[in-house]
């Protein structure tokens, strides 16, 4: 990619660089899908979005959530251990002492729950939904035309959004 690059002045930090890009060789690479370009471009875009609310058209905006390392044991205990493996498998500490009493209580012989387990994918998956319903909500759409259009995004029932917003009301 090639870069000008001019400096100015900023009163608080002194010199600042400014680059020039060249635009056609920038979206070129992003649809060829050049990781760094798409990290920018990420980045920018949600930037955009936190500080002014605004959404880019376009721009196919998608909802992450993650389990924070102190969930992975209560999910595990209901029977759904993925989240610990794979936080396991990519080297996460498992000298806390609660996954370490977990994976014993495993080796003893501790059962599973004999009920059918609330999955992580489950409870992540009715997140993803209520949290359109709420953006769609914030994009000032009636209750049901949001309801109707989180059923249409995510290929659903209306029985499982309801389901999916008593669950995650709060």
């Amino acid at each position: 990619m090639e870069e000008e690059k001019a400096t100015g002045s900023d009163p608080d930090d002194g010199e600042v660089e400014v680059i020039g890009i060249d635009w056609d060789v920038f979206f070129a690479a992003a649809e060829a899908g050049d990781p760094v370009v798409l990290e920018i471009l990420h980045e920018t875009v949600q930037e955009l979005f936190e500080t002014t609310g605004r959404k880019l058209r376009g721009v196919k905006y998608e909802t992450r959530f993650t389990i924070k390392d102190t969930g992975l044991v209560p999910f595990a205990l209901d029977g759904d251990w993925e989240p610990l493996i794979s936080y396991i498998e990519k080297g996460g500490d498992i000298n806390r002492d609660d996954i370490r009493n977990f994976i014993l209580d495993v080796l003893r012989g501790k059962k599973r729950p004999k009920r059918r387990p609330r999955l992580a994918a489950t409870f992540l998956h009715h997140m993803k939904i209520a949290s359109y319903v709420r953006e769609c909500r914030a994009d000032e759409l009636g209750p049901e035309a949001s309801i109707q259009k989180a059923m249409e995004e995510f290929n659903i029932d209306r029985r499982t959004v309801q389901r999916a917003l008593k669950d995650c009301a709060g």
